[in-house]
């Protein structure tokens, strides 16, 4: 028995740690519509400055979750000019929402060929190429986002996230870490930070990451559960037991029906460790 639940202990960790680095794969999306964009940018002529209102229209949808009214206004403002960078540039974003994948990296290469000294569209197209896992070429985006942004945090972090999809954990630290150096509150560069050191059994530095997740965001249930899993394997079994509980409430309030499961194998485990030291 005790075997048994090693084992599974072992796959539940793999299993678990992965399906939380998938879901936070993403693109740090809230400032890149705003950077360097302007109406001087474009022409006076009536038509362009229409387009221009119709684009500001479609970034609400966008921020505002209407994926597909933003998709129909943006394909109509390419109709009225296909040489606004920026009406492809959000197009691409929300292709990739839509998880319209081939789509968004082909809007992504037309605002680059209009546009090729924008980090974010480099750092957009890293991430669609990130999600059809494509990473070495990902990354080569990620490298000229940063080449054009040397301080670019986000970029940082989205190349942490392809290298550890590539099993490079060590250049992965590297890279949350220097996230972390331009952004101190970044959340997620913490968050990643603590799974990859996990894999290279800096357990400590990972339980000190998680710590600092839950400091920005108190109800990451993510980072309660995986913190109770390094504890477990720490074998500090009270403070995991009350870690994982913690993480199957917030789970219950998300009505997260995998976190609840796996909280709920994790807790039958470490009971199991309490009652048979």
């Amino acid at each position: 028995m005790k075997k048994t639940l090693t084992l599974s202990l072992l796959l539940l960790f793999q299993t678990l740690t992965l399906t939380a680095w998938s879901n936070n794969i993403k693109a740090d999306e809230r400032n890149d519509l705003d950077d360097d964009v302007s109406l001087e940018q474009f022409s006076e002529q009536e038509g362009v400055l229409k387009a221009e209102e119709q684009i500001k229209l479609a970034v609400n949808e966008f921020n505002t979750g209407q994926l597909t009214q933003a998709l129909n206004r943006l394909n109509r403002v390419i109709q009225m000019d296909n040489r606004l960078e920026k009406a492809y540039l959000l197009r691409g974003l929300v292709n990739r929402k839509l998880q319209n994948y081939q789509e968004a990296l082909t809007d992504y290469n037309k605002a680059i060929e209009l546009n090729p000294s924008r980090a974010s569209t480099y750092l957009n197209r890293g991430v669609a190429k990130t999600m059809i896992k494509e990473l070495e070429q990902a990354i080569v985006d990620y490298d000229k986002a940063l080449e054009l942004k040397p301080d670019y945090a986000a970029a940082l972090y989205n190349r942490g996230n392809a290298k550890y999809m590539t099993g490079n954990y060590s250049d992965s630290l590297d890279d949350f870490t220097q996230a972390i150096t331009f952004r101190d509150d970044y959340t997620n560069a913490y968050y990643a930070r603590a799974l990859s050191y996990a894999k290279v059994d800096q357990f400590a530095k990972a339980l000190e990451d998680y710590g600092t997740v839950l400091k920005l965001k108190p109800d990451y249930a993510g980072a309660y559960f995986n913190r109770s899993l390094v504890k477990t394997i720490l074998k500090e079994y009270v403070t995991a037991l009350e870690d994982v509980r913690k993480a199957k409430e917030l789970y219950e309030n998300q009505n997260n029906q995998g976190g609840i499961k796996a909280s709920d194998k994790l807790i039958d485990y470490i009971s199991y460790k309490l009652e048979n030291p």
